[in-house]
């Protein structure tokens, strides 16, 4: 019978480049929708530019992993995962909220984040975790000799 898993085959120094990149994003996501809701409650603009900063971050991290996403689904044996699909579109989309939510915090002042900055901030967030749930039903990690 064939396993729904796949092994990532895009290694650095014998570990797979998804584990090592894949907490980057989210972790930026969450510090920008943190920042937001700072933002509203202060009113303070410090936080919508590291709210800015942090997204820009993440989605430079999201594109690295949508790449090696990418390339380890076409260099896995056949049949591929149809998971493995799903999480790349679902990191696609993610992608392309956090690109709207970094015009949105480009703007000044209080729209900046309020209300739709903070709105695509959170559905971002939702998103990767999400993408992250899928992506560990999918993968499966070969470190340490499993």
């Amino acid at each position: 019978m064939q396993s729904v898993y796949f092994v990532p085959r895009t290694k650095a120094m014998g570990v797979p480049v998804y584990s090592a990149i894949s907490p980057f994003p989210i972790s930026c996501f969450a510090g920008a929708l943190l920042a937001d809701i700072s933002y509203y409650n202060s009113a303070n603009i410090q936080w919508a530019n590291f709210a800015a900063w942090t997204l820009a971050i993440g989605e430079f991290f999201l594109g690295l992993l949508i790449l090696i996403t990418f390339i380890d689904i076409v260099r896995a044996p056949r049949p591929r995962p149809q998971r493995a699909w799903l999480q790349l579109l679902l990191y696609m989309v993610v992608f392309a909220v956090v690109m709207v939510d970094n015009f949105v915090h480009a703007r000044d002042g209080w729209t900046a984040v309020v209300p739709q900055g903070l709105a695509l901030s959170a559905a971002s967030v939702f998103l990767m975790i999400i993408a992250a749930f899928v992506g560990t039903r999918t993968f499966r990690s070969d470190v340490g000799g499993e």
